[in-house]
């Protein structure tokens, strides 16, 4: 049964995943019983089941994702063997670049997700970015760790099962005027057809030129900091009007200017992703694509310095309803997507870094069955994308974790564990 077309932001992702320069979104989460069970199939496929029903965006499928205007159609019945692998032994960053290697597949009549489970206790939910954001992710571990927590009506439990009858939450555009000025519209235009050297981003150190042959391998690097860390540099940044986001960035700013030390270009082209959901009211629970980035190009600077944190923070804030209208400018590819990505290859990178920060998961209390120990958030837009992407999520009581990924050919070979190091011991430093 059809639902609707794919909107802007579905479309975008949804022709990036078709060109084999995306493939997936990744929120994994470390489970733990409070008696002897683990997440064997008997038990995690009746609350799996659940969140199913609970989620429409996760029993639909793509038609014609190749094309401009792709369009959700809705899977009656999902056989969740067809979508869920347990594993085992296996190094966890491992098992991400695998999964980022690996693209959704969109030729199948099957749904737009699949799961990992590794060592019957961290399920590794990896989905296509045209159905949902990284609150989305979040909100799967939410649902799921409530209904595990619940009683099983099922004995016996089957592999098949229903999908949600609620509609499909409608695209941004529908929920929010994304029409950007008519001045936006014109320098983007251009942006188009001039050469890059004479953009923002032609004056900036963006890694390695993108090839010609996609791929979405990347690699990945994670970074954890315990719970009395993590409360440090949030009451770090609070004593600084900073947010975590702008601190991580201002941070990374630092630490790229230090890895690539004396250079020829005087910028870093950067992006953070802003949820839109404030603007759209909809709730963090909902599975929706409601993102727009802030596109920002620092001096080097190799300094970390709290008053730039403080800056970012603030011009985070006044963005969320300024960046929603990089959204409209799509509709000025008149469908033509495909050429927009493919008239990247072969040319400088756009973008040194991105960093998204999915917000900090409430794990609740110690009431039910079922506890989330950590959590990790990641994605991939590893070809044509920024050459590093940190990937935030906080767990209450459970510390922080940035997960750095790489696509294979966007740093030189070294470049990534420099970085990685780097920005480890400078974090400390403001701890």
């Amino acid at each position: 049964m059809s639902l609707r077309k794919a909107g802007l932001m579905e479309q975008f992702h949804a022709t990036r995943h078709n060109l084999n320069l995306d493939s997936c979104v990744i929120c994994a989460a470390e489970y733990t019983h409070n008696g002897p069970l683990v997440l064997s199939k008997q038990v995690l496929y009746p609350a799996l089941k659940q969140v199913v029903q609970s989620h429409t965006a996760l029993g639909i499928y793509f038609i014609d994702e190749s094309v401009s205007s792709s369009t959700f159609h809705k899977l009656n019945q999902i056989n969740l063997d067809d979508v869920v692998v347990f594993i085992a032994g296996r190094a966890f960053a491992d098992v991400l670049e695998e999964q980022f290697a690996t693209p959704v597949d969109t030729k199948a009549t099957l749904p737009l997700w699949r799961i990992v489970v590794l060592d019957e206790r961290t399920v590794i939910f990896a989905f296509h970015h045209g159905i949902g954001d990284g609150l989305s992710g979040l909100a799967f571990h939410k649902t799921l760790s409530r209904f595990l927590s619940l009683p099983s009506a099922e004995d016996e439990p089957t592999s098949l099962t229903s999908t949600s009858v609620s509609p499909l939450s409608d695209p941004i555009e529908k929920l929010v005027n994304v029409s950007p000025p008519l001045l936006t519209v014109l320098w983007e235009v251009c942006k188009l057809f001039i050469p890059m050297a004479w953009t923002p981003a032609g004056s900036a150190w963006t890694g390695a030129h993108i090839g010609t042959k996609p791929s979405p391998a990347a690699d990945v690097r994670i970074i954890r900091f315990s719970d009395a860390e993590a409360s440090r540099f949030h009451a770090a940044c609070r004593s600084n009007q900073a947010t975590v986001t702008s601190a991580v960035f201002t941070l990374a700013v630092a630490t790229v200017s230090q890895v690539i030390g004396t250079t020829e270009f005087k910028t870093l082209s950067t992006s953070i992703p802003i949820s839109l959901r404030p603007l759209s009211n909809t709730p963090s629970d909902v599975f929706c694509d409601q993102v727009a980035a802030y596109q920002y190009y620092p001096t080097i600077n190799p300094s970390f310095s709290w008053d730039d944190a403080s800056h970012c923070a603030s011009e985070l804030r006044r963005q969320r309803s300024v960046c929603v209208s990089m959204i409209g400018l799509l509709r000025y590819l008149f469908g033509n997507y495909a050429g927009y990505f493919t008239g990247k290859l072969g040319g400088k990178r756009a973008g040194t870094f991105e960093v998204s920060n999915a917000g900090l998961f409430d794990r609740g209390g110690k009431d039910g069955a079922w506890t989330i120990d950590s959590m990790w958030f990641a994605q991939c837009d590893a070809y044509v994308g920024s050459a590093l992407k940190l990937n935030v999520v906080g767990l209450s009581k459970g510390g922080l974790t940035i997960t750095v990924t790489s696509g294979k050919e966007a740093l030189e070979p070294g470049v990534l564990d420099k970085f990685v190091e780097r920005f480890t011991e400078l974090f400390y430093t403001l701890i």
